[in-house]
């Protein structure tokens, strides 16, 4: 199934968006900059309502086009988000100020402690990302949040930086064949939800909580790397477990090429999550020519319509074959 998560700018929006049926939400302030850490964020904590399962289960959306046995180890399975709480099925944006994605060392501090927060609070997993002038990640301001996020290293604390001499993904590049695959109902769900988390990552205590560790999603400061490709590479043996990416485009429908490429080079091993000027009319073109196995909206009414919308489209693609 393609998972749908909706940018909310609010708890009670992201509630209402989860009711509506959305399979998880990411909580921050701010859109009309790119969006912000959301300054209510400890309120997460002082609702004990939060913790409680939902009685709402999430939409069922039409299956991903990905090969189902390119399984994503650490992302959420749709299938199974039935019953889970609100904190359960929430990611927050870690980013300290609109601007650049060129952090100082003393935001990168600040930004951990919100991570820290994060994992008071307990929801499952936060959304960053940093870059250097040049275009390339940050590795050392990635890894202190990683750290941070999971209690441990990341899982190749050693990765090089990018090779400044390796060749930018241009307008050349051909897409990615998709052939004929089609939004296919015997397509098997990615099988992410039971998955271990890698080793190193246990339980580490903040404060008087325990704290789980954090999922960790890359967001679109990966639309302004200089070397999409590597970057991808890089990312994945740090161990994020998924990319919000535009492809690299003011919106994903102009990146759809792109998307293609990283759906391929990703293969099951990072959930590539399409996100940026999304709408109704958009989004059954994206999801069947990227293959991308998540969605990112904004905040709006119209989730199951988007849901009728993949189904509608899965059944004329069956009806012409």
């Amino acid at each position: 199934m393609i998972l749908l998560e909706a940018c909310c700018t609010s708890i009670e929006s992201a509630q209402a968006m989860l009711q509506a049926g959305a399979h998880r939400v990411e909580l921050c302030s701010a859109l009309e900059c790119g969006g912000l850490t959301p300054v209510w964020l400890s309120r997460l904590r002082d609702d004990p309502a939060l913790k409680e399962p939902l009685t709402v289960n999430p939409i069922q959306t039409a299956p991903s086009l990905g090969n189902p046995t390119q399984t994503t180890p650490f992302s959420d399975n749709p299938l199974q988000l039935s019953g889970k709480s609100f904190l359960d099925r929430a990611h927050v944006l870690i980013r300290c100020r609109p601007g650049n994605f060129c952090y100082s060392q003393a935001e990168v501090d600040a930004m951990c402690q919100s991570i820290r927060l994060c994992r008071q609070v307990g929801v499952r997993g936060v959304v960053i990302g940093a870059l250097t002038p040049d275009g390339n990640p940050d590795l050392p301001a990635l890894r202190q949040m990683i750290r941070t996020a999971t209690g441990s290293a990341p899982l190749d604390s050693d990765t090089a930086p990018l090779d400044s001499g390796s060749a930018p993904l241009d307008s050349d590049t051909a897409p990615l064949d998709t052939g004929s695959a089609l939004l296919d109902s015997d397509t098997a769900p990615l099988d992410t939800g039971s998955a271990p988390l890698p080793s190193g990552r246990e339980q580490t205590s903040f404060g008087h909580a325990t704290a789980r560790p954090l999922r960790i999603v890359f967001h679109r400061a990966f639309d302004e790397c200089k070397y999409p490709l590597e970057t991808l590479e890089i990312l994945i043996s740090m161990g994020f477990h998924t990319l919000l990416t535009s492809g690299q485009a003011p919106t994903a429908e102009e990146g759809i090429p792109v998307l293609k490429q990283l759906v391929e080079k990703a293969a099951g091993r990072i959930t590539i999550m399409a996100g940026k000027g999304i709408t109704l009319n958009n989004v059954a073109q994206i999801a069947i020519q990227t293959r991308v196995p998540a969605i990112h909206l904004s905040e709006r009414p119209g989730w199951r319509r988007i849901s009728e919308i993949l189904r509608q489209t899965q059944q004329q693609k069956i009806a012409k074959s």
